[in-house]
């Protein structure tokens, strides 16, 4: 029995000196980590004192309460400076239109997809001959965790993640949700667009504008950050918004191609109309086209519209859209 109670003496204080080195390894790593926080921070640290001495198997610490809790507390700090620093370099929305001329060699295609009901928050794209891509994101308020939008979402594209904050979508109505656009340039070398972090959000579709080298093309591409939805205009006014497009003049006729991507387009029959009028230089009218279109054409909430001009006099100057959710039977849409 006694040899029993000394083995278990000779265990117990055996694990108790294992567990002073322990606190004794904790709090030498707790200064070690305050001193670098200090070379980086250039804090000052007062009322912190933290001593170890040993004789032979036996350790003795000094350390106050008040060193301790603020051990604890700069290491909490120290953890959120970290983390605010790792999203330090958020960057504000691409917002700046775009006109290629003719000696550019540039055009602009655009892809969209509707990710609402979409597991794969990536949008897949044709890179070949591409200078850049422009990303774009759509989110409603209303489909982010509490309501309210996120200081930034992450979307990513060849291995490069970056942060980005929102622009909130004007309004010409007063419609009840608000909407916010996320959107960021990259460098064109990779054919894929992913979501990597929408912060809580759903959203409900990406666009992609995709500048790319073709010999003699020109380009022009304008951003409008607006939701339009009649539902919230007076009885026989249409919910509209209008961009003019610079044309890189020629001096044979051209083809051009209009491109309208169009977030939040439902496919229950509602409707979106889009007038666009050619223009040369004095002011001259030259051709206009008028299209209206109902379905979500992109997956649901997505949609592309595209059509033509051809063999338009090389005159022509700029190209004036004018979108708008028609009185009526009007959808309420997006447009980034």
């Amino acid at each position: 029995m006694v040899n029993l109670y000394n083995e278990v003496c000779s265990f117990v204080n055996g694990f108790r000196n294992l567990l002073k080195k322990l606190y004794i390894s904790m709090l030498a790593l707790c200064a070690n980590v305050l001193f670098l926080f200090k070379n980086i921070t250039n804090t000052t640290f007062y009322y912190l004192k933290i001593t170890t001495t040993m004789e032979k198997t036996f350790y003795t610490k000094t350390t106050s309460v008040f060193g301790s809790f603020l051990c604890v507390l700069m290491l909490s700090l120290g953890m959120t400076f970290v983390q605010n620093n790792l999203h330090a370099q958020v960057e504000h929305s691409f917002n700046t239109d775009i006109y290629n001329d003719c000696t550019s060699n540039t055009t602009i295609d655009a892809y969209a997809k509707g990710i609402l009901s979409n597991t794969d928050n990536c949008i897949s794209f044709d890179n070949t001959n591409a200078t850049r891509t422009i990303a774009e994101v759509w989110i409603q308020q209303s489909q982010c965790s509490g309501g309210n939008f996120p200081a930034f979402i992450t979307i990513s594209s060849g291995g490069e993640d970056v942060d980005v904050a929102g622009i909130i979508a004007s309004q010409n109505s007063a419609s009840s949700v608000q909407e916010m656009l996320f959107r960021i340039e990259f460098d064109g070398s990779d054919d894929e667009v992913c979501l990597t972090d929408l912060s809580g959000c759903v959203s409900t579709s990406i666009v992609v504008y995709v500048e790319k080298t073709v010999n003699k093309a020109s380009s022009s591409l304008s951003f409008v950050n607006a939701e339009i939805d009649d539902n919230f205009t007076p009885s026989g006014q249409d919910d509209c918004v209008t961009r003019t497009l610079q044309i890189g003049g020629s001096e044979l006729n051209q083809d051009i191609k209009v491109i309208v991507p169009v977030h939040e387009k439902a496919n229950d029959g509602r409707t979106a109309r889009i007038t666009a009028t050619a223009f040369a230089a004095n002011g001259t009218f030259l051709s206009q086209e008028v299209q209206t279109f109902s379905g979500a054409n992109a997956g649901a909430e997505a949609a592309l519209f595209e059509f033509f001009f051809n063999n338009l006099s090389g005159i022509v100057a700029t190209v004036q859209l004018n979108v708008c959710s028609p009185d009526g039977n009007g959808d309420s849409f997006g447009v980034g």
